[in-house]
């Protein structure tokens, strides 16, 4: 999805904008890309502890121990500098969006979209309702010859 740096930059940029948590990074990402894709807070987590290290971006603790990702004046001069490739960057985003926006079906988005809440909300166990083994092995199952079917049409 990102050439090397890509992400980094883009981060660095969204917190240019509007000082974040990594959370709002994540779902900006999201929606650069077209929402097909969200980095992992695995991978935007070490990504902004990088920016904080390389001092282009500070962490202040704000509401419920979150932390919030503001750039620094060091943050804003690499932008400056790496302005040519962030816009490359927003550029490439824009057109594979548009490109997949074109493409979708808006019957398959739907479905697709239906699907995801319907797994989100079974998952969203709360202890007592959480999903037995015997359920997760149906709902993969279930998954499972969805994709096969989904291969053969």
């Amino acid at each position: 999805m990102f050439e090397a740096g890509g992400l980094k930059l883009l981060a660095l940029h969204l917190i240019g904008q509007q000082p974040s948590h990594g959370y709002d990074v994540i779902r900006a990402v999201g929606e650069l890309v077209g929402g097909d894709y969200q980095p992992s807070p695995g991978t935007i987590y070490p990504t902004l502890s990088y920016l904080v290290d390389m001092g282009h971006a500070t962490a202040s603790e704000s509401e419920g121990g979150r932390k919030r990702y503001t750039i620094t004046a060091e943050g804003e001069q690499a932008l400056a500098e790496q302005a040519d490739a962030l816009q490359l960057l927003l550029t490439r985003l824009a057109r594979g969006k548009d490109r997949d926006a074109r493409q979708r079906p808006p019957q398959l988005v739907r479905a697709i979209e239906n699907f995801k809440m319907a797994l989100r909300l079974k998952m969203a166990g709360d202890g007592e309702t959480a999903l037995s083994a015997e359920q997760i092995d149906k709902i993969a199952a279930l998954l499972d010859e969805v994709a096969l079917k989904i291969e053969k049409a």
